[in-house]
């Protein structure tokens, strides 16, 4: 398993180039050679940088853009770590 954590601020070069290697070195088409992904991170907090880039070149380095975003399973947090460990609070 390969855990990524701040995944959104990664350029998609970057993840592109993972899966690439991971998919040589495994000899297996699949996504990442196969290997189950976690991505972790808050998309609003901070983008890709890229140098002398604009908000248009931003975006484009951003993994949504990637051809590999099709093959991603989003899950979402939806309980707070505080709200989970508070006897008090209902789900």
């Amino acid at each position: 398993m390969i855990i990524w954590d701040e995944l959104p601020m990664a350029n998609k070069d970057a993840w592109e180039y993972v899966n690439e290697i991971l998919k040589l070195v495994r000899e297996c088409d699949k996504p990442f050679g196969g290997i189950a992904f976690v991505g972790c991170g808050d998309w609003k907090q901070v983008a890709p940088v890229v140098h002398g880039g604009g908000k248009q070149d931003v975006l484009r380095a951003s993994i949504k853009f990637s051809e590999l975003w099709s093959s991603v399973e989003v899950f979402s947090l939806t309980i707070s770590i505080r709200q989970a460990g508070d006897p008090t609070y209902e789900a």
